[in-house]
């Protein structure tokens, strides 16, 4: 689903890595500000250590890959930051998603997400919205990289365009 969005800094001026948002046309809250008030994601087990994790990632550690589990496609940066080793056996389990873009180790965007109950995310309405939203925004965010009208300074800083309206988004041809 298409849609206008903005780009929001999410918190201060990190350490390691600085985080943004999105809000999407005619929300008041950004989709991070929704996932973290969110009753279900918050009653998770997962919850606290993937708040843990956020803060490491801020002020410790950067974006690691080893952080995110790939999402999308082989194409894009659609990722989620997952809450760490849990484990059962040999396996790790891990059900809360927080769906994000992680354009490097020292800035990430985050969407929304939730607690994944099903098999694969395609069987969950919710989950399956929330990680299509993210592939939206990497297709737009990849657009105005290639035409020169965002970028990424080596603290991780976004400049440029942060409001994706109707016209940005006819001029990129994503309508």
């Amino acid at each position: 689903m298409n849609f206008a969005f903005q780009i929001i800094r999410l918190g201060s001026n990190n350490k390691r890595c600085q985080f943004y948002t999105i809000v999407k046309a005619d929300d008041e809250l950004t989709e991070a500000v929704k996932f973290l008030n969110n009753k279900q994601n918050q009653n998770s087990s997962d919850f606290n250590r993937l708040l843990s994790r956020q803060k490491n990632i801020k002020n410790r550690h950067g974006a690691r890959i080893n952080y995110f589990k790939p999402e999308g496609t082989q194409k894009d940066l659609v990722y989620a930051l997952h809450a760490g080793a849990k484990k059962r056996g040999y396996l790790q389990i891990n059900r809360l998603r927080w769906y994000c873009i992680r354009l490097s180790e020292r800035c990430v965007i985050f969407g929304n997400g939730g607690v994944k109950e099903v098999g694969k995310t395609q069987e969950d309405d919710h989950l399956n919205e929330k990680e299509s939203d993210m592939r939206w925004v990497d297709r737009c965010l990849e657009e105005a990289f290639k035409a020169g009208d965002i970028g990424e300074d080596a603290d991780g800083n976004l400049h440029g365009i942060m409001d994706f309206n109707e016209e940005v988004i006819e001029k990129y041809g994503l309508q």
